[in-house]
């Protein structure tokens, strides 16, 4: 009777299906993680329940619109997934997890071939018992690909995600593998990371202050959202590296991410290049950059990747309307810290301020645009453009075209200099995501 419904809503008015879906997942939710204090505690602060918004419902001569009870849509779906365990079928991912408002920007692989291929590069051949973060997981494709390389390679598997959508298809990996930690929490929020530590999941992990290694057992992978705030995590988690923040507290430690090829263009454009930006400057100081797996692998975003959107999707690279949109192309990334960043340990700061400031003016050579450092600042040339300076810069040179050994001399020399600006702070230096 259940399939028999769905084929009727199917018919009937797609936002009434979207609609009645939200309100079984979020009720199959609470039910399926009352076991666990903390789900409770999720279900019952309503930290992740979705706004109540208002539906039109639309009428359709063929086929008159039909209400679902969420006994028949649980019951449906019941079957299908063997209770959540298993993935729904490709041909039912958009009616499973529906793009509502709340998840209008989040990704999530949908390619089993993808997945497996991902998690390859993740935990390669020879890895051993490594301890993975999986950060924004979504459903757990590529969380399952994990689990199912030889065990030796995956000690613990952490799993973050706040999504009512999502984590049903993700607690059951609990009873499945010992290996399987899941936490309710939102992978954006830099508190998370902390009460996962509290929470004692970290402790088997190492720290390794010698930074001339790899960190040989922590690795984080994460599916960055398709919004500002999937862009400014994905820069502020490698702008972390130069302080060791964060989990680099730990040692060197891997970041694997999925995320808009338009981003990756920006982190890793070179000087006079039109993508040189400060987030290339920031990123190229504290890490080395490459494709986790081939660009190509990942296309065509529709057959790889869920929400699919056909009218959007292209192998090509887009324009920058169509890069900003949730269907354009994506890319694999890892991010290794570098044994020595180039920002020193303390100077986050003066750097920030001094790219930042420079970069308001980027198609304007530095002997022009120094002038944004403060008042007087046109005095720090008298050093940069000493040839027997230490410091020494071409002060023609517009601040996109600086490299990076241009860029450390100009902020060592703005440091320096008795009469800089006192207050060289930044709102929302690490941003928390805001929920609406």
């Amino acid at each position: 009777m259940a399939s028999v419904h769905l084929t009727r809503a199917i018919r009937a008015s797609t936002s009434c299906l979207r609609h009645e879906l939200r309100r079984v997942t979020l009720s199959y939710n609470n039910a399926s993680v009352s076991s666990r204090s903390t789900y409770a505690t999720v279900a019952a602060t309503g930290e992740t329940k979705p706004k109540k918004r208002a539906y039109k419902k639309k009428t359709d001569s063929a086929a008159p619109s039909v209400k679902l009870s969420p006994e028949d849509i649980a019951a449906s779906y019941k079957e299908s997934t063997n209770n959540f365990t298993e993935l729904p079928p490709d041909e039912e991912w958009k009616t499973a997890f529906p793009t509502v408002r709340e998840h209008a920007q989040r990704v999530a692989v949908r390619s089993p071939e993808v997945a497996k291929q991902l998690a390859e590069s993740i935990a390669p051949e020879g890895s051993k018992d490594l301890i993975i973060i999986e950060a924004s997981p979504g459903p757990g494709l590529l969380s399952r690909a994990l689990l199912n390389l030889p065990k030796e390679r995956v000690k613990k598997l952490i799993l973050l995600d706040s999504s009512p959508i999502f984590l049903p298809y993700l607690k059951p990996l609990e009873s499945l593998d010992s290996r399987v930690s899941v936490f309710p929490y939102d992978a954006f929020n830099w508190a998370t990371y902390k009460k996962i530590k509290d929470e004692k999941a970290l402790d088997e992990v190492e720290t390794c202050d010698d930074w001339s290694q790899v960190h040989p057992q922590l690795r984080f992978t994460m599916t960055m959202s398709a919004n500002v705030h999937g862009e400014q995590m994905a820069s502020q988690l490698i702008r972390a590296v130069s302080d060791r923040q964060w989990l680099f507290q730990y040692g060197r430690v891997p970041l694997n991410l999925i995320l808009q090829a338009r981003m990756y263009d920006r982190l890793k454009a070179e000087p006079e290049t039109s993508n040189r930006c400060k987030v290339s400057v920031m990123a190229q100081c504290n890490a080395t950059l490459t494709e986790l797996v081939p660009y190509d692998d990942l296309q065509p975003y529709h057959e790889k990747f869920h929400p699919a959107r056909v009218g959007h999707a292209s192998t090509a690279r887009h324009t920058e309307l169509d890069a900003r949109r949730v269907s354009s192309p994506l890319v694999a990334i890892q991010c290794i810290p570098k044994e020595k960043p180039v920002i020193a340990p303390g100077d986050l700061d003066f750097w920030d301020y001094c790219v930042r400031k420079l970069f308001v003016q980027k198609a304007t050579p530095l002997s022009k645009s120094i002038t944004a450092l403060g008042p007087g600042a046109n005095n720090l040339l008298k050093t940069l453009e000493a040839i027997e300076s230490p410091n020494y810069v071409d002060t023609s040179k517009a601040s996109r075209a600086l490299d990076l050994q241009d860029w450390s001399r100009v902020v060592n020399t703005f440091k320096e200099w008795p009469f800089r600006p006192t207050d060289l702070s930044i709102d929302n230096l690490f941003m928390r995501r805001k929920h609406d």
